[in-house]
């Protein structure tokens, strides 16, 4: 749990010496890197820390995936508003950062605190139960209310080989909380979990899941010790595992144009100084209709939203 910037070296040199290594999330900024550290592990020895993988809800929307529950999965969508003051912005010198002193970093919603719901969709959109797939088209748009260097607000959609979708609208940049909701809509029937995990639904019911974070920590160091002792195959997510997250999020800034500022005219603030949030006028209301119409900003006709000029 090493911040950003040391990722990628401290896995190399750990790889070097031959030990395991779990690497907390989000696992290297760029794919480059992933790719690198993926052919330099050739013990697999890593394993990334996306510990949604091993939750309640996760487990049992794969499980439905794969025995047909919910027949042909054609869409997968996230959306969620966890809002972050100013001393979250403040905590440490490479938050809200693209680089620092020559490292990378792309901090923001999709890349770091909401990295989990990205890595999920390639999770249920993998072809076995433990298997995770990487699209084969990406659109994205990133933008930044505050004033930083990188991003807290996203939207991404894509599609994988299968002919399955995808969808994330996600932001730091809300007065208020929309706890994440994922859903995954299939030929026979859906599957959703919403309120921050703790409430499974598909169509023929609902199944509460009472995890706390705290416990999907525990249960993650269990998978990754027993991987470590040879008593499973494989941990949850090795970096391989991982480049799906990593084309995704990639491809959404290039497809981005960079990242786009919002104009001030859209922005309110509120709280104490220090801890004051900075939120866009609307922008939970649209990321909480998008889940049921995905739409990219821009397609929505959202007045802030910017085209890349290098798509006109």
């Amino acid at each position: 749990a090493a911040p950003i910037p040391f990722h990628n070296r401290m896995v190399k040199a750990c790889l070097e010496r031959g030990v395991f290594v779990y690497l907390e999330k989000p696992p290297v900024p760029l794919l480059s890197q992933l790719d690198a550290l993926v052919a330099a592990d050739t013990g697999n020895k890593v394993s990334v820390g996306f510990q949604m993988i091993e939750s309640a809800w996760s487990r049992r929307i794969k499980a439905w995936i794969m025995d047909g529950t919910l027949g042909e999965i054609q869409e997968i969508r996230v959306g969620a508003c966890w809002p972050r003051s100013d001393s979250y912005y403040q905590r440490v010198n490479w938050a809200g950062r693209m680089n620092l002193d020559g490292e990378p970093i792309f901090d923001g919603p999709a890349t770091n605190a909401m990295a989990h719901l990205i890595h999920n969709i390639m999770f249920f959109a993998g072809n076995g139960s433990d298997m995770f797939a990487e699209p084969i088209e990406v659109e994205g748009e990133l933008y930044r209310a505050r004033s930083i260097e990188s991003y807290d607000t996203a939207s991404i959609k894509g599609k994988f080989a299968s002919g399955i979708r995808f969808f994330a609208a996600l932001t730091h940049a809300t007065e208020k909380r929309l706890p994440f909701q994922l859903e995954v809509i299939g030929s026979k029937g859906w599957a959703r979990v919403s309120e921050d995990g703790q409430l499974l639904q598909n169509h023929l019911g609902s199944f509460p899941c009472q995890e706390e974070f705290e416990d999907l920590m525990l249960n993650f160091y269990k998978v990754f010790f027993s991987y470590v002792r040879g008593e499973s195959l494989r941990p949850s997510t090795l970096l391989r595992d991982a480049r799906g997250y990593s084309i995704a999020t990639n491809v959404a800034l290039q497809s981005s144009g960079g990242i786009h500022t919002i104009d001030e005219k859209w922005i309110h603030r509120s709280g104490q100084t220090g801890e004051s949030i900075c939120s866009v006028e609307g922008l939970q209301e649209i990321i909480a209709d998008s889940l049921h119409n995905p739409l990219l900003f821009l397609e929505r006709g959202v007045p802030w939203a910017v085209k890349n000029p290098e798509k006109s």
